[in-house]
Formats: C-alpha cells, sequence, structure tokens
C-alpha cells in the first residue's frame, strides 16, 4: 500500500545517540586514516592535476587521490 503523504521526522525529544563522543572521534580518525593510506579514484584528470596543485599524493596512472589529514582538515579556500 502507497501513500502520497511525506514521511515526517521524530520531534527532537525522541533523539538517540547511536555512538558516544570518543565513537564519533574514532569513526572520523578511522576516515581520515582512509582518506590518507587508500584515497579515492576519479576518472577527472582535471581533479588530478588540482589535487597534485594542492600537495596531494596524486596517482595519475592508477588516478587514485591519497588526501593528507591536514587538507582534509584545512579544505583550501580556492576550491
Amino acid at each position: 500500500m502507497t501513500s502520497n503523504e511525506p514521511i515526517r521526522s521524530l520531534p527532537i525529544r525522541f533523539r538517540v545517540e547511536v555512538l558516544d563522543a570518543a565513537q564519533v572521534a574514532g569513526v572520523y580518525e578511522s576516515a581520515l586514516e582512509i582518506l590518507r593510506r587508500v584515497g579515492i579514484g576519479t576518472s577527472s584528470d582535471k581533479l588530478l592535476k588540482l589535487m597534485a596543485d594542492h600537495g596531494q599524493n596524486v596517482d595519475f596512472e592508477d588516478k587514485r587521490i591519497r588526501f593528507s589529514p591536514e587538507f582534509v582538515e584545512e579544505k583550501p579556500s580556492d576550491l
């Protein structure tokens, strides 16, 4: 059965904290490590060059960008 009524969010008083602050920090640090070690793949030569120009570890052959944690945390204003 389908309905055309929009889905409503729960009121704030029902907010559930799934992770505590330490767990959120752990997820954040793990994400930074993944971006540093694994990076992202892209088919955009323009993006590869832009990230290389901003000092990121770019593998032009594999078309992969690995980001320094400092870059992720302090995104340059000219991007």
